[in-house]
């Protein structure tokens, strides 16, 4: 008995390609963390948070789980798998959002080989407050405590990385 070879490509009713797999799928063989290859093998409790259609997910816990790794990874998997797909990151300040930006989306980008190769070019911007891929993707970068950097920008998914510290009447109005 054959397999039926099941497709992880589709068209979206608005016409965009999309990649249908998970993330655990393309994190594990697209990106790169500290010059090698993403695996979770050493994180079982994030396999079910990679591999969730969730869209809404919230991570309570302690310390050092890889978070904002984790974060960095779906905002980049979204990104690689649906063309023309926008992200924002909202961190609580500018610094924060900085090292997001650099450290965390900025070096699994430009360490992983599959991304420099099929979705990097000229045209793709790969500044702090916005970067995009060459599929016509985007992440947005901004700071709670410059809100209005934040003002006017809509996506198809929001993060929010160190929520704790984002006591503000604000984040509601970014959510909208």
């Amino acid at each position: 008995m054959s397999k039926e070879k099941k497709s992880f490509v589709d068209t979206t009713e608005d016409g965009r390609t999309r990649i249908w797999t998970d993330r655990k799928t393309i994190a594990e063989g697209c990106l790169f963390l500290k010059g090698k290859q993403f695996t979770l093998k050493d994180y079982a409790p994030m396999h079910a948070i990679y591999q969730t259609s969730a869209r809404k997910i919230v991570i309570c816990s302690g310390r050092q789980i890889s978070k904002s790794t984790t974060a960095a990874n779906f905002l980049t998997a979204e990104c690689i798998g649906t063309p023309h797909w926008e992200a924002i990151a909202v961190l609580p300040s500018v610094m924060q959002m900085r090292r997001f930006s650099n450290q965390r989306v900025g070096k699994v980008i430009s360490d992983s080989p599959t991304l420099k190769k099929w979705y990097l070019n000229a045209s793709c911007k790969r500044n702090t407050m916005e970067r995009s891929l060459a599929n016509a993707s985007v992440m947005y970068f901004g700071a709670l405590s410059q809100v209005e950097s934040l003002r006017g920008l809509s996506g198809n998914r929001i993060m929010e990385d160190e929520v704790q510290d984002m006591v503000s009447d604000d984040l509601p109005i970014v959510e909208e």
